[in-house]
């Protein structure tokens, strides 16, 4: 539903695959899977790079800002990782 992310054996994240969803569209559809599992979006989790990631940051319970230069993006989330080494998030879990 958003991107495809490959990993590298070690955990590093590779790369992905533009979303064809808008910034809402971000929001809508992780509204519609929460209501399908019963959770709240406070019980998520949500990794962006952008400021196009804002909306749906400020939704999630864990908000994550990766590999970002936006101070923005830096300043709406809980955890910041430097590199695309994801793995780091696991300490925040």
């Amino acid at each position: 539903m958003a991107h495809e992310l490959s990993f590298s054996k070690e955990g590093r994240l590779l790369g992905g695959i533009v979303s064809n969803l808008d910034n809402e569209g971000k929001v809508t559809v992780l509204r519609g899977i929460c209501g399908k599992m019963n959770i709240s979006m406070r019980q998520c989790s949500y990794v962006g790079d952008a400021e196009n990631d804002l909306p749906i940051l400020r939704k999630v319970g864990l908000p994550v800002a990766i590999n970002t230069d936006s101070e923005k993006v830096k300043a709406a989330a809980r955890v910041v990782i430097e590199d695309k080494d994801i793995s780091q998030l696991l300490r925040h879990m």
